[in-house]
C-alpha cells in the first residue's frame, strides 16, 4: 500500500508517534514510521529519503526532544526541499528551534497540547486527505478547550507516560497518608491494623478454585483439577509450597503435592494441574506456603471446599491465612 503520511519525530518519541500513527491508519490513512518501515540490512539514510519522496504529508511530531533533534531538522530539511507539505502537530506549549525554524515559518500548526490527541486526528485527518488528492488543505480550526477535554487529557497522558503517572500519585499518596498519620495517636493505629489485616488477605498469595476433572472412569477415585492463580510474582517457586488434603466423614488422607506444577523460574499468573482424591471424599483443603511479600515472614493460605455432591465442588468457604502454620493444613 503506497504511503501517504511520513512521520518525523524524535527517537525518544517513538510511542507518541506510533501512537499518532496508529490513529491515522485505523482511519484508512498509512502512514510511514521509523523503525518499523526500514527494511532489515538496508541504509537508514537512503530509506529515510524514499520514504520523503514517495508521502505527500511530513507529519512532525513536535515536541522538546524534537526541536533539539538534529535528525528531524534533516528530514524537514528533505521535506521542504521536495516540496512536501509539512504538518507539525505541537504536543508541548514551545516555539521551534533556530535548527527548525526556517522549514515551519510558512506551515499550517496544528496545536495538541491541551486538548486530546485523538480529538485532534480526526482535525487534521481532512487536511491529509485533501493534500493526498492534490486539493488545497482545509484549515485545522483551533484547540477547542473544556472541562471534559482537560479531563480525558489528563487520563490520556496517566496511560501514556504510566511511570510519570505512578510517581505523582505515590507523592500525592504519601502526602495524604503523612496528613492522616500527623492527625491523630489513634488514627495510627486504627490504619496499622487496616494495613495488617488487608496485609494478611489470602488474596496476597492468590486463588485457587477446584472444578471436576476430565477423567470420570477412575474406580473408587475422583478426578479433579486444581486451577491456581497466584500473585507472588517474584517469588521463586521453590518458596512456594502449595499441598491439597481429601477428608472424609472418618479419617483425613494423606497430602497431594501439588508444587510440581509451578514452573521452576518465576511464577506463573494461572496453572492448572489435575490430582486424584478417594470418591468417599467429603471435602478437600488446599493450603499454599511462602513467604509473605508484604510482612516478610512464612505465612499458610488455606481454602476449603466441599465435595459432598458427586457432580459439582462446592465454593470454597472465605480463605483464611495462618501465621508458619506449613504446607500440612
Amino acid at each position: 500500500m503506497t504511503k501517504i503520511v511520513f512521520i518525523s519525530h524524535s527517537s525518544q518519541d517513538y510511542r507518541l508517534a506510533n501512537e499518532i500513527r496508529r490513529f491515522l491508519e485505523e482511519r484508512e490513512i498509512p502512514c510511514w514510521i521509523a523503525p518499523r518501515d526500514i527494511p532489515p540490512g538496508s541504509s537508514y539514510g537512503e530509506e529515510i529519503i524514499k520514504a520523503i519522496e514517495q508521502c505527500a504529508v511530513t507529519l512532525l511530531v513536535f515536541t522538546g526532544k524534537a526541536n533539539q533533534s538534529r535528525a528531524v531538522a534533516n528530514e524537514l530539511e528533505l521535506s521542504f526541499a521536495r516540496e512536501r507539505v509539512i504538518l507539525p502537530v505541537r504536543l508541548e506549549e514551545i516555539e521551534p528551534s533556530s535548527n527548525i525554524e526556517f522549514w515551519l515559518s510558512r506551515t499550517q500548526w496544528v496545536d495538541a497540547f491541551l486538548v486530546p490527541l485523538r480529538r485532534r486526528i480526526n482535525d487534521i485527518i481532512p487536511i491529509i486527505q485533501a493534500v493526498a488528492a492534490g486539493q488545497p488543505a482545509p484549515k485545522a480550526p483551533p484547540q477547542s478547550v473544556s472541562a471534559l477535554g482537560r479531563i480525558e487529557k489528563i487520563f490520556e497522558n496517566s496511560i501514556r507516560y504510566p511511570v510519570l503517572t505512578v510517581t505523582l500519585g505515590g507523592i500525592i499518596l504519601i502526602v495524604i497518608l503523612t496528613a492522616l498519620w500527623s492527625s491523630v495517636g489513634r488514627q495510627e493505629k486504627l490504619i496499622q491494623d487496616n494495613a495488617t489485616t488487608i496485609a494478611l488477605d489470602a488474596s496476597t498469595f492468590g486463588l485457587v478454585t477446584l472444578t471436576n476433572g476430565s477423567n470420570s472412569s477412575l474406580k473408587n477415585s475422583r478426578n479433579i483439577t486444581a486451577t491456581i492463580y497466584l500473585n507472588l510474582k517474584k517469588v521463586p517457586s521453590r518458596d512456594i509450597q502449595i499441598v491439597a488434603k481429601a477428608k472424609t466423614e472418618y479419617k483425613t488422607f494423606a497430602n497431594v503435592n501439588l508444587s510440581h506444577a509451578i514452573e521452576p523460574s518465576l511464577t506463573e499468573d494461572v496453572t492448572a494441574v489435575d490430582f486424584t482424591v478417594p470418591s468417599s471424599s467429603t471435602g478437600i483443603a488446599v493450603c499454599m506456603t511462602a513467604k509473605h511479600p508484604t510482612l516478610g515472614e512464612k505465612y499458610t493460605a488455606e481454602w476449603n471446599f466441599d465435595l459432598r455432591k458427586p457432580d459439582q465442588i462446592g465454593s470454597s468457604i472465605a480463605p483464611r491465612v495462618f501465621k508458619n502454620l506449613g504446607p500440612n493444613c
